[in-house]
């Protein structure tokens, strides 16, 4: 038990006006029930953590305040937080029609000599230790950062004026400036005897974990997951687009049931001042395939101002102005587009596989498929997937040609596939069994990365470093940038292959390594390709 002294009387009486509050609120509810210790301190502790001192400034234990003339009183104590080079001393914003800063005179205020008088009253007033913080290092690339001005001058002061038992050299400055880890669980701060200390029991069983050694981590799959009876059944064309799409997260979904899509973003409950990259495509898609199928888009048009999707203004009507000249732009790049003629069904036998599903977007004599974005590799694997099933169909009817419309750096972007193609049944029956060798493992396919490792292979003429040349293309895209999020980012690639570099093909066989799927999926579409 803590007596009651004049010191803590205070504490006395919160502790008990608090427990005269909470027999109020137990009267009123009607609650006579017992309760334990355990409850009671609990409750007292979550009410006294969140109640503020009604004592104000001095109030006897630390005070925080801001660096103001005449707060500056004799303490045992005096710490100074955030002294960085740009924060203090202040620094005055002149502006244009403020006459008294042109032309200073004497007896005028300066914020940046009062600051500089506010730190050396706060040095006279520290009576036994004065603390100086401020950040020295960059959080981006480590950094170097100065203290304020002030500090400097202090430090060089103290280097100057003072020395350690008469040493020739002076290590005082490494006495009294300590240079704290970027990280509060640094094993820095644990260390026996070390001039940094800690007192967070997380952060101590941080740093025991990361000084022990590192624990191999397992592979997600050890072994292949044998094929079960239902993979008897068809193939749906458009499992096969999806699966090639990002066989990883295929290969989550279809044989594990394991789903890592993020959670649904907010609504933004505020007016929208501008659309967003996904607003603007589905605009606009819906703009263009209505265009493709020879519909009106008048009515398209005044709709979409009067549905308020567009920003209110002439800002929203400059906007969807941009995208109807893009539109228009891609359309045009598409060529003479006839009357859409509907979609014809798909149902092939390749080697003991059926391939079923359709052929949509069917304009006459070609298959026209428009895309309001950059055309990214999925676009070409899906468009390449169906122009080879309907070059395995020999059916009259079926369209010869496939042109893709895209977008690349705010130009359209057109890319056909020719109808002079050997041999697509073969080279759709390989694409078929990649597809059920990935519902058994990890494939190491990963679209965009692949599409750069063989275009670059394509085009190098030095075979001595063409392979060499086409990885390093290939590890761009799959590390990413600053502004480009690479495929090695992807939930499901991050699950499936830990921390394992799949471009580089250690511990794969011939027939699923990187290099090997990424010339066999992708060397057959580049031969047939027209820009």
């Amino acid at each position: 038990m803590i007596f009651q002294t004049p010191d803590n009387e205070y504490h006395h009486q919160e502790i008990r006006e608090y427990l005269s509050d909470l027999a109020i609120v137990a009267d009123q509810l009607e609650f006579n029930q017992r309760l334990h210790v355990d409850v009671v301190q609990q409750i007292l502790t979550n009410q006294f953590a969140s109640r503020k001192s009604h004592r104000g400034f001095l109030s006897g234990g630390i005070t925080f305040c801001n660096l103001l003339p005449m707060r500056n009183i004799p303490f045992p104590v005096v710490c100074l937080l955030g002294m960085n080079d740009r924060d203090f001393p202040r620094m005055k914003n002149r502006t244009e029609f403020d006459l008294m800063a042109k032309t200073p005179r004497i007896g005028d205020r300066s914020p940046r000599h009062e600051d500089r008088y506010l730190f050396l009253e706060a040095l006279l007033s520290a009576r036994k230790h004065l603390i100086i913080t401020y950040t020295g290092q960059s959080i981006k690339d480590s950094a170097v950062l100065p203290p304020s001005p002030a500090v400097s001058e202090l430090l060089e002061a103290i280097a100057d004026g003072y020395r350690i038992n008469n040493e020739s050299d002076n290590p005082i400055l490494s006495q009294i400036v300590f240079r704290h880890p970027l990280h509060p669980f640094s094993p820095k701060y644990f260390i026996p005897g070390s001039s940094l200390c800690s007192f967070s029991k997380d952060h101590f069983e941080t740093a025991v974990a990361s000084i022990q050694p590192r624990i191999p981590v397992k592979p997600f799959i050890h072994h292949p997951i044998p094929m079960d009876s239902r993979t008897d059944q068809p193939i749906h064309l458009t499992d096969l687009t999806r699966f090639f799409s990002n066989p990883a997260a295929f290969f989550l979904s279809a044989r594990l049931n394991i789903s890592l899509n993020g959670a649904t973003p907010d609504v933004d409950i505020r007016e929208p001042l501008i659309l967003n990259r996904l607003e603007e495509y589905h605009i606009g898609q819906k703009r263009l395939e209505l265009m493709l199928d020879g519909g009106d888009v008048q009515p398209f048009d005044m709709a979409i101002h009067k549905l308020g999707k567009l920003p209110p203004g002439s800002a929203g009507q400059c906007q969807y102005s941009r995208i109807q000249s893009r539109v228009d732009m891609m359309f045009q790049q598409a060529g003479p587009v006839a009357a859409k003629t509907g979609d014809r069904p798909v149902d092939l036998v390749l080697k003991d596989v059926r391939l079923i599903g359709k052929i949509d977007h069917i304009h006459g004599p070609c298959r026209i498929v428009c895309h309001f974005g950059s055309l990214k590799a999925r676009q070409k694997l899906s468009l390449w997937i169906h122009h080879l099933a309907m070059r395995c169909m020999y059916d009259p009817q079926m369209p010869q040609h496939s042109i893709l419309v895209g977008k690349m750096n705010d130009k359209p972007q057109r890319i056909a596939l020719s109808a002079g193609i050997e041999n697509p049944g073969d080279i759709l029956s390989d694409l078929v069994h990649l597809f059920q060798t990935g519902l058994t493992m990890p494939l190491r396919f990963f679209p965009e990365s692949s599409l750069a490792y063989a275009e670059k292979w394509s085009r190098e003429t030095d075979e001595t470093r063409r392979d060499q040349a086409a990885l390093h293309q290939a590890q761009t895209k799959w590390a990413g940038s600053h502004d480009l999020t690479g495929e090695s980012a992807h939930p499901a690639t991050r699950l499936l292959f830990r921390d394992t570099d799949p471009l580089e093909d250690h511990d794969a066989s011939e027939e699923t390594a990187f290099r090997a799927l990424s010339l066999r999926v992708w060397l057959p579409f580049l031969h047939v390709m027209e820009q």
